[in-house]
């Protein structure tokens, strides 16, 4: 048996020595998302406020990034290496579109427009 699920829920690995954590072994770059990395560069670069306001950064991160599909890499070569010049601008556009949408979601929703009755 090479895995077995302990009661407190960590994937544990045998080895001679008996049970060890997979976490052990794992650190924090092992596996990504791709678009993490561009998507928080281009809010930082083009919208002051993420650079001033770490919760406004942090929503429109992850409303961009759940507008993107999940491309997970070890590497970034990973993603370039097997992908055409027009692919990865297309990739860029859909960044680009993501984080403008998630822009203006965020600031909708703290600024709502007041109706005049």
């Amino acid at each position: 048996m090479l895995f077995r699920r302990p009661l407190e829920g960590n994937f544990m690995i045998r080895n001679n020595n008996g049970y060890r954590s997979m976490s052990d072994d794992i650190d924090d770059d092992f596996i990504r998302n791709y678009y993490e990395q561009p998507v928080l560069q281009l809010i930082i670069s083009q919208h002051p406020r993420a650079r001033q306001e770490r919760s406004y950064l942090a929503d429109v991160a992850c409303i961009a990034l759940n507008q993107l599909p999940a491309k997970y890499i070890r590497h970034n070569v990973d993603m370039t290496f097997f992908l055409s010049s027009s692919e990865m601008q297309d990739i860029d556009n859909r960044i680009k579109q993501a984080v403008a949408m998630a822009v203006a979601y965020v600031e909708s929703r703290e600024n709502p427009a007041t109706e005049e009755s």
